[in-house]
């Protein structure tokens, strides 16, 4: 590694070296240079400093197109492989929200959205700072101008994990005292939304007990996230800030297990359509 990064930076090294000991030689030997004077030298040396700089930049861009090409040659070949965001609890800025929104703007005719996150009553404090909920209603936005397009299906679980755990799944309402108010914008936006376009179930909107311990975000065979919570000792609590991203190809198989996941809890006896929102 160390070796590479000095060949990387040899090109302008080299000139600077050049420059420092020639000044150094020229002093203690006094030797005639082909200039007439110390500034002039300076000046011609500090030119080819920068020709050399030059070369050093272009070899820069061209690395650097090579090596983009090379990363689509091979995700084009053999997919792209899994990845891992994590943000700190106190710093977030919304990355995994902007990564989620990167496939919804790929969405296209045909394709399905699923959404399954897990959430306490009562809530908890909210911890977002502003970056982050900037991201989560930017999110909302473009999921639901993608669900008012042709052939989008967007099916959306609540499931819900009562403290006492004695809420019947039918007594549990969809307002802010159950979930954020983006959350709850957003499902009433969604409701108006399937009333006034979708005939056909491609929009259903559901909530439910806690039956998978982590949250899904699937569109069926391209890409799936599982949202893990993660304890910070800091804190002392634990928030939902990692995520895991799998991509077809090359992981089809964990995209498809994620997605009977879904399917399995959709069609569970405690999951109840969502029909209005308080």
């Amino acid at each position: 590694m160390l070796k590479r990064k000095i060949l990387k930076w040899l090109p302008t090294l080299l000139p600077i070296l050049t420059l420092i000991i020639g000044i150094v030689i020229n002093r203690l030997i006094n030797i005639n240079l082909p200039f007439n004077t110390f500034q002039e030298t300076v000046i011609n040396v500090l030119g080819v400093l920068c020709f050399f700089a030059a070369v050093h930049f272009v070899f820069i861009a061209l690395y650097a197109s090579e090596a983009k090409k090379r990363e689509e040659t091979w995700i084009q070949n053999f997919g792209r492989p899994a990845e891992m965001i994590y943000e700190p609890p106190n710093d977030r800025t919304g990355e995994y929200i902007h990564k989620i929104m990167e496939f919804i703007r790929q969405v296209s005719d045909g394709d399905e959205i699923l959404i399954m996150t897990q959430h306490r009553i009562p809530l908890s404090p909210a911890d977002h700072n502003k970056a982050s909920q900037d991201a989560r209603e930017a999110y909302s936005k473009l999921l639901l101008q993608k669900v008012k397009e042709k052939n989008i299906s967007y099916h959306r679980i609540f499931c819900f994990e009562n403290v006492a755990d004695t809420t019947e799944i039918n007594n549990i309402e969809i307002n802010n005292k159950t979930l954020r108010q983006w959350h709850v914008d957003h499902c009433r936006e969604l409701l108006q939304i399937k009333k006034e376009k979708d005939n056909t179930g491609n929009i259903s909107l559901k909530k439910s007990r806690i039956k998978i311990g982590a949250g899904i975000f699937i569109i069926r065979g391209k890409v799936g996230s599982i949202l893990i919570d993660v304890y910070d000792t800091n804190s002392g609590k634990t928030a939902t800030n990692s995520s895991l991203f799998f991509y077809s190809p090359p992981n089809a198989q964990i995209i498809e297990q994620m997605y009977k996941w879904f399917t399995e809890v959709e069609k569970d006896a405690d999951t109840k359509p969502v029909k209005e929102v308080a």
